[in-house]
């Protein structure tokens, strides 16, 4: 990763999106002249391709091969304007890159493993002639991938949800011994939050759904919605000691508690409240 970086030149503009960076520890981002850290993915690529409209220079972004659809408008909007974005889009295996719907608004579209640069240099320098953003899929099989553990809150919470419940885990694939127990894959990110507000329109079950800050915060629009209802029931987890919604979810009429010491008796709060309900746990479980 360090050697294709390299190729562009050390001082090239780069944006990182969804927390790339701790997960790329081994890379020396040092020796790069401006390197901005944006969580949503997709304001990450308006920021890198208005660098690179604004500056005229080629300017990477480093996301997630799972949230490339999402940056599709970006791509289509610097292919209008023959903007240098270059996307580097890292992927575990080569099975989840499919990306050809990618080749209407690029010059560059390639596929490569870490380890192969030889190909991509001759791809490389034959597409840099050309105005317009690039894409390079990049299959690093050593990124760190972390799944969150919600197991100290769904142990508690056990106590009090009934074999009617429905629990949707966000990036944690532990069924927890629970009947119906479903995990949100990380890929599905943008959009967690408004696809389950969809799941609480319907029936009256107790649909209850856990996410991290990050899932959160690129979809914490729907929290305005006038479609919550009283079924709408959130746990938020966050290590982020400045991770302050409370205004937010107050203003907008739904039951916010903030965690204790004591979870029992804030999950036991949360399951019984009558009202439309977010609760946020602040330290890492």
């Amino acid at each position: 990763m360090n050697e294709l970086l390299s190729l562009f030149g050390n001082d090239i503009d780069i944006v990182i999106s969804d927390g790339l960076r701790k997960k790329l520890n081994k890379i020396d981002f040092n020796k790069f002249n401006n390197i901005t850290e944006i969580e949503d993915a997709r304001s990450a690529a308006f920021n890198a391709f208005g660098k690179s409209k604004i500056e005229n220079k080629n300017v990477i972004l480093l996301i997630k091969g799972d949230y490339l659809s999402n940056i599709y408008t970006v791509c289509t909007e610097a292919w209008f304007q023959n903007t240098n974005l270059i996307v580097i889009a890292l992927y575990t295996s080569i099975y989840d890159v499919e990306t050809h719907y990618m080749d209407r608004c690029t010059v560059l579209n390639l596929t490569l493993f870490e380890n192969d640069l030889s190909l991509f240099k001759t791809k490389l320098n034959n597409s840099m002639v050309q105005n317009g953003p690039k894409i390079i899929n990049l299959v690093v099989s050593k990124m760190i991938e972390t799944k969150n553990d919600f197991s100290k809150i769904i142990n508690t919470l056990k106590t009090y949800i009934s074999s009617q419940d429905y629990v949707y885990l966000y990036n944690d694939d532990n069924k927890y011994g629970l009947l119906n127990c479903e995990e949100i894959s990380e890929k599905y990110k943008y959009g967690v939050l408004s696809k389950y507000l969809s799941y609480t329109l319907f029936n009256n079950e107790i649909k209850i759904l856990v996410i991290d800050d990050s899932c959160f915060k690129v979809d914490s629009n729907i929290i305005n919605s006038r479609y919550i209802s009283d079924n709408f029931k959130v746990i938020i987890v966050s290590n982020n000691k400045d991770f302050n919604i409370s205004n937010w979810i107050k203003n907008n009429n739904i039951c916010y508690i903030e965690g204790s010491m004591d979870l029992n008796k804030d999950l036991k709060k949360f399951y019984e409240s009558k009202k439309a309900v977010v609760l946020v746990i602040k330290e890492v479980l």
